[in-house]
């Protein structure tokens, strides 16, 4: 197993870099476009322009001011996300580059940029079968780093998994109407998690699960020779000769990954696969621009 080496610093200074050059914006524009406000506040007028919809004008103090007059909106900004991070002993597997729990970290700590810029509050809470961690929906700068600090710390990485405790924990701890983000590999998910999630998704806005998986979770290598290989749940090892099982684990491995998206789709919560030998942004992008305007 590689060693865990959370330093989140490179990630940082490149949002930084890209927050003064504002190639950012497409990123929390996607955010904001996916979770809209919960409404709008009145700012006051302006006047029409020619690049302006008809529609907006407002007639009746158009006619007090006689000049075409646009209502100046505001959206209400105020909406509280929650991210979910599975750090159980499957997340500290990597066949590549990356841990899938440091991978994890990096889609979490952009999102997180991404959510404090559009003037939303963000929020985490670490589990494995316990929770690890949590940091109430805050926003602000110093909020951000407390989180940077979280999930760089390695001591909170590690442990089994049990996402129904997490979800019974949400549901008597956080605030109704929040939203709420899992990021998991969603490896040794048992039954008994989906009445949980039921209540779930009826408290909180239950959005988005991001499926974070390596590689050799989908898809199990040929021509390797026999291997050793361990459950990261339980003791012990196994002798396997990949040409053997490698058709039966791929199909196995899909049909669970189906299975899990399936029981999310019932309760309305999209998921998206992320797999850590490709970037993270493209597939979340491409998700918020096609799921735009579809939350509420």
């Amino acid at each position: 197993m590689k060693e865990l080496k959370l330093n989140l610093k490179p990630m940082i200074n490149k949002l930084e870099v890209f927050t003064k050059r504002d190639s950012i914006s497409e990123l929390v524009g996607g955010y904001r476009s996916f979770f809209m406000g919960r409404g709008y506040d009145f700012e006051g007028y302006r006047k029409y322009s020619l690049n302006d919809d008809s529609r907006d004008i407002d007639w009746k103090a158009s006619l007090r001011s006689k000049d075409l007059m646009m209502r100046i909106m505001r959206e209400e900004r105020n909406l509280k996300v929650f991210f979910l991070l599975d750090v159980s002993d499957s997340m500290l597997f990597a066949s590549v580059d990356k841990l899938k729990c440091e991978y994890a970290a990096e889609v979490i700590a952009s999102l997180c940029f991404a959510i404090l810029r559009a003037g939303d509050s963000a929020g985490l809470v670490m589990f494995s079968d316990k929770i690890v961690k949590m940091l109430p929906s805050k926003s602000g700068i110093k909020h951000y780093y407390e989180i940077i600090k979280s999930l760089s710390n390695p001591k909170l990485y590690g442990g089994k998994f049990d996402f129904a405790n997490v979800l019974k924990f949400l549901n008597s701890s956080l605030p109704r109407n929040s939203i709420v983000i899992a990021v998991s590999d969603f490896i040794g998910l048992h039954s008994g998690w989906v009445p949980h999630m039921e209540v779930s998704a009826q408290k909180f806005d239950f959005s988005l699960s991001l499926m974070i998986r390596d590689p050799l979770d989908n898809n199990f290598p040929k021509d390797t020779g026999q291997l050793a290989v361990e459950d990261p749940f339980h003791p012990g090892k196994m002798i396997i000769d990949p040409d053997l099982i490698a058709g039966r684990y791929d199909a196995h491995s899909l049909k669970i990954k189906e299975r899990i998206k399936k029981e999310f789709s019932k309760l309305r919560c999209d998921t998206v696969e992320l797999v850590t030998n490709k970037s993270f942004e493209k597939p979340i992008l491409k998700f918020f621009v096609e799921g735009r305007g579809k939350w509420r």
